[in-house]
């Protein structure tokens, strides 16, 4: 069956929107006892994109151990005021990520075909938002660089609501999304990074290690954050460059969700 086009040129958007359709061919085999069910739209989208990456993207990854404890403590603070404005920790950390991206224009490039970078002013914030079902979307939260706290805070909120409401939201200019497993008692993965996207971002569960100051032992919330790129476009160095960039932030979260 032949993929319509919404131009002279099949793209990535044209499969996704095919895959998203109903299955029309169904096929049945003998043998033991067994039972079938279609894969949900939704993940056939995943799986096509998931493959392209798998043939596109040279992935590379590395991690740090950031102190969590001033998010930990601001949301604590947070609570503790009441109110409406209840943002959570996650939601801290995204906005670190985002904020990231003023002084990295790596993180809102994207590779378009062999040899050109496109470069966009602002970054289209991806964030992977898990459905019943382990079906998974991605909600983005738009201009989420030039963004203050407060209206980053709602607007993602927004956005991930929408997301759970099996609201796709992934568009060609989302070149950077964050998982989170941080609720599912995982410390370390290696995230997969889909095109158009070239940077990852995975966020692990908080845990009390050891703070790195020599000569001192003491415990400390840490929490593991990764990072896998594309090294077609982005070397190691460049990745570090990043990823401590956002450490820092979540080091100094305090002072920025005030400005």
């Amino acid at each position: 069956e032949s993929i319509p086009a919404a131009g002279s040129k099949l793209m990535p958007a044209d499969i996704d929107a095919f895959l998203s359709g109903p299955i029309v061919a169904k096929t049945a085999t003998g043998g033991k006892p067994f039972s079938e069910r279609e894969m949900p739209a939704k993940q056939r989208v995943l799986m096509s994109r998931l493959q392209r990456g798998n043939q596109l993207v040279v992935p590379g990854m590395m991690s740090v151990v950031a102190d969590w404890g001033p998010i930990e403590s601001l949301r604590a603070d947070v609570k503790s005021r009441g109110g409406d404005f209840q943002p959570s920790a996650f939601t801290m950390f995204a906005y670190c990520v985002a904020r990231a991206a003023k002084d990295h224009p790596i993180m809102r490039t994207t590779l378009v075909g062999d040899g050109t970078l496109r470069t966009y002013d602002h970054l289209q914030l991806g964030v992977a938002v898990a459905l019943p079902g382990d079906e998974l979307v991605v909600a983005v939260i738009e201009d989420a660089d030039s963004l203050g706290w407060r209206e980053f805070a709602d607007r993602a909120r927004a956005k991930i609501d929408m997301a759970r409401h099996g609201k796709d939201q992934a568009t060609e200019a989302t070149t950077l999304s964050i998982t989170n497993m941080a609720g599912h008692g995982i410390r370390d993965a290696m995230a997969v990074v889909v095109p158009p996207g070239v940077i990852t971002i995975f966020l692990g569960e908080p845990f009390t290690g050891l703070a790195n100051v020599p000569g001192e032992l003491r415990p400390q919330r840490c929490a593991n954050v990764g990072i896998t790129i594309d090294h077609r476009l982005i070397n190691g160095v460049g990745g570090a460059d990043v990823l401590n960039s956002i450490k820092k932030n979540v080091e100094s979260i305090r002072e920025l969700a005030t400005e």
